[in-house]
């Protein structure tokens, strides 16, 4: 049987985080869905994941602007993060040489559960 690993999915947009999570517990994962930065970083107190897959377009608290702050957090600094984009290829560049992991959207769901076990591997450890 596989071990369950956290895995916290941050993603505002209700339908893709519910796809998401659903895609990840099919897979034996424990989930935890967020639909905000905040809401990431208030259940960081109580759950450490693994992995987090983190939406960068984000209202209020964009992706980058949870990264800063998570990376601050003793608890934080090495969790895996899989950021998941339409962004430029530029901005996915600068992203990846900071050590994340990149899903660009749109994706496949074996994708998703391809670079979040690599993720899970990984640890967090930069590329």
């Amino acid at each position: 049987m596989t071990e369950r690993t956290p895995i916290m999915v941050v993603e505002d947009e209700p339908a893709i985080r519910q796809l998401m999570a659903e895609i990840l517990r099919e897979a034996g994962h424990e989930v935890v869905e967020c639909s905000s930065g905040e809401d990431a970083l208030s259940r960081l107190d109580s759950v450490l994941p693994s992995v987090i897959t983190l939406d960068l377009a984000m209202p209020s608290m964009d992706g980058i602007e949870f990264l800063r702050v998570l990376r601050q957090r003793p608890n934080g600094r090495n969790v895996a993060v899989v950021v998941v984009t339409a962004a430029p290829e530029f901005l996915c560049q600068e992203l990846w040489e900071e050590g994340h992991w990149i899903l660009a959207k749109p994706f496949h769901m074996d994708q998703l559960l391809e670079i979040v076990n690599l993720a899970l591997g990984r640890k967090g450890t930069p590329a």
